[in-house]
């Protein structure tokens, strides 16, 4: 090419691309670009890049459905019809099936959704370490605890700038005395130390008992149900007393349902309650009435009250809290792995949609593995879909798919393998003794063609107050402001 001083031109190759569609992997191209001047002097330079070649559509997780290998399972596939294809016309993705034998060796899609989770206040960084049960990161989150607390013992989100204001929050206070014990019931390594808890339990004995309060804006008046996750925590350690329970309104009936199941809870633990028996009952009464399944989808019937967000609660956190306080109750066998199944339904693309619940969740889960999957899984699992068979051999000691594991499915414990898409039945058949649970995965690369709301959804519209033509929006008419009052149109 030819340049005039003071001028520039582009250069342009045709290249043909790796392809990287059909391993939905990633690959590179390697340039070397020199230039010498023709004349002159013969000036010349070079430039080496790299560029990393991906596929513009990635393979996501479309569906996710969690069984147990009970004999034979059988499942209807069939790739998504907007599926991209790669290059030789096969649909990329497939079928990620990861076998383990048991529930809480694994919940592969909850690992996966904690250790991509990137936030760090208190409450999630404690959630994230106990959820990953990773001692090394719990340790880290001890060493920063004891500046997120204030001058009574309570928690903060993050470490206050000062303490001339305690800010501490009751209910992250219960959470992590709660959370923690049920943690070290299946590991002591994840247990408070003993000066944490003491100061935490101190700040919520006095909350409860009003020497110190705690005003926060909330859309409900939630006092009671902070005084009741106050004493749950602290009957965790023998530290609630009966009279407290004095400090409030006692109507099971008119709470949510994570304030009975706290009161179900106080009233399992701390002895000298009048009446206790018959209270514990009506409480369980009350949470049973109010399961409901949609399917094996596990719901409430006052779901649309239990949402207290601000207090770290909801429906999810409720099915496992469930779980978790009536595993060892009478009469709750036969119910516990519908209400376990029911659990796991509420989850997406494998896992449930806070810190919170999906601590809580995996908690639940560990202690329904060691309630009810005693009898050890032997034998082997075969997978088949359409011509092609995998099988996993549970007595060897490197049992492993013949496939390898995909980024979706791959942990320690699991067995993985990857199918490619195809048309009819997948069929899981366990020949020896226990029931494997199998985690399944849909993966396809598809073009997204509208917004994609992940959990929730938000859309503004603006209604002209007193409208001058009725439609249109025009200078001089009365629109609503965000902040409730009325602004003109100009």
């Amino acid at each position: 090419m030819e340049l005039t001083p003071e001028s520039s031109q582009e250069a342009a190759w045709e290249v043909t691309t790796p392809d990287v569609l059909g391993s939905d992997s990633s690959a590179s191209l390697a340039w070397e670009v020199s230039a010498t001047e023709q004349a002159g002097p013969k000036a010349s330079d070079a430039v080496k890049i790299t560029q990393r070649v991906v596929a513009a559509i990635p393979v996501t997780v479309q569906q996710v459905t969690i069984a147990q290998v009970d004999g034979t399972l059988t499942l209807p596939v069939a790739p998504p019809a907007d599926a991209s294809q790669s290059g030789d016309g096969a649909v990329r993705g497939g079928i990620a099936v990861s076998l383990q034998p048991k529930l809480a060796d694994g919940l592969p899609g909850v690992r996966r959704w904690f250790e991509r989770y990137p936030y760090g206040c208190l409450e999630q960084q404690t959630s994230r370490a106990l959820g990953l049960t990773d001692a090394a990161l719990w340790q880290g989150v001890l060493a920063r605890m004891p500046s997120c607390l204030d001058r009574d013992g309570l928690a903060n989100y993050f470490p206050p700038a000062d303490d001339e204001r305690p800010t501490g929050s009751p209910a992250l206070t219960a959470y992590l005395l709660a959370v923690t014990d049920e943690a070290a019931k299946q590991d002591s390594r994840f247990a408070l130390p003993d000066d944490l808890r003491n100061q935490m339990a101190a700040g919520l004995a006095n909350f409860v008992d009003g020497k110190i309060e705690r005003k926060f804006w909330a859309p409900r008046n939630d006092l009671d149900f902070e005084k009741l996750a106050a004493i749950e925590a602290l009957s965790r350690y023998g530290l609630a007393q009966p009279r407290m329970l004095g400090s409030v309104t006692i109507a099971p009936d008119q709470w949510p349902t994570s304030a009975v199941l706290d009161y179900y809870a106080i009233l399992s633990r701390v002895e000298g309650i009048p009446n206790r028996d018959e209270k514990r009952a009506q409480a369980e009464q009350i949470i049973r009435a109010r399961l409901t399944y949609q399917g094996t989808r596990l719901t409430f019937s006052t779901g649309r009250d239990d949402d207290l967000w601000w207090l770290m609660t909801g429906a999810e956190t409720n099915a496992a809290r469930s779980a978790l306080a009536f595993a060892n109750a009478p009469g709750w066998k036969d119910e516990m792995p519908r209400l376990v199944a029911g659990l796991l339904a509420l989850q997406k693309n494998g896992a449930w949609q806070t810190t919170t619940a999906n601590l809580w969740g995996a908690l639940a889960v560990g202690r329904f593995s060691r309630l009810f999957e005693s009898t050890p899984v032997t034998g082997h699992t075969e997978i088949r879909s359409g011509t092609l068979t995998h099988s996993v051999n549970w007595n060897a000691a490197a049992a492993a798919a013949t496939a390898s594991a995909t980024p979706a499915t791959k942990t320690a414990s699991a067995r993985s393998s990857m199918l490619p898409w195809t048309t009819g039945p997948l069929t899981l058949t366990q020949d020896g003794t226990g029931k494997p649970w199998a985690t399944i995965e849909s993966l396809a690369a598809i073009v997204l063609k509208a917004p994609f709301a992940a959990s929730y959804r938000i859309a503004k519209t603006v209604t002209p107050v007193d409208p001058a033509v009725k439609g249109v929006l025009s200078r001089g008419d009365v629109v609503p402001c965000i902040s409730t009052s009325r602004r003109r149109a100009t």
